[in-house]
């Protein structure tokens, strides 16, 4: 970077979005901070570096949540495992590990209709060649 000041601008923006602020979080004095922020938004430079700031802070929110994902796992497997807890306690965190390890259970649905309706959808799908006459 050119300077402190668009180190320190470019980390603030690229943490709030706010181009005011963060010139003035920079330094530069809150009278012209408006246009200098704008100014430095466009600076092909400053902009580079906002976009790698923004990108890490990404990579390390991720990593964070990754750890914090695997603690997470861990709670709903001790629940599960755990003898003494409740057993709905025990059957809701099993069925969170199996939604999150992607095995989703079937959903039933159930359908209930009268003589007169389920007339009418018959001619209506024999109209359509769906059931034979």
């Amino acid at each position: 970077m050119a300077n402190e000041q668009w180190e320190i601008f470019a980390t603030e923006y690229a943490r709030t979005g706010n181009a005011t602020q963060s010139a003035i979080v920079a330094g530069y004095s809150a009278e012209h901070a408006g246009n200098q922020g704008y100014r430095l938004t466009k600076n092909d430079e400053v902009a580079r570096r906002i976009e790698e700031i923004k990108h890490q802070m990404m990579q390390d929110l991720r990593n964070r949540m990754s750890a914090e994902a695997s603690s997470a796992f861990g709670v709903l497997e001790q629940i599960m495992k755990n003898p003494d807890a409740k057993d709905a306690d025990r059957i809701k965190c099993a069925v969170e590990v199996l939604d999150r390890a992607g095995y989703v259970a079937e959903k039933k649905v159930e359908v209930s209709a009268s003589k007169k309706d389920m007339d009418k959808a018959d001619e209506i799908m024999r109209q359509f060649g769906m059931i034979d006459v």
